[in-house]
């Protein structure tokens, strides 16, 4: 399974999303880049959302139609 880091979406809690944590955040000029530890892994998110902070609670959410098997 593939998900581009673009594809994960910051949502409001309860839209079926799971919650995680925060660990770093890098900027890449027209974007973030956060690392968010969820309870099976790691991800990486892109957002244009300058506000988090490293150990901010997040939640992660994905469309199924943005997931690759491949």
């Amino acid at each position: 399974m593939l998900v581009r880091p673009e594809s994960f979406k910051l949502s409001p809690a309860g839209n079926k999303a799971l919650t995680g944590e925060v660990n770093s955040i890098g900027f890449f000029g027209s974007f973030y880049e956060l690392e968010v530890q969820l309870p099976e892994g790691a991800v990486y998110v892109r957002t244009t959302e300058g506000h988090y902070s490293p150990g901010d609670t997040v939640q992660v959410s994905v469309s199924p139609e943005d997931v690759w098997h491949i």
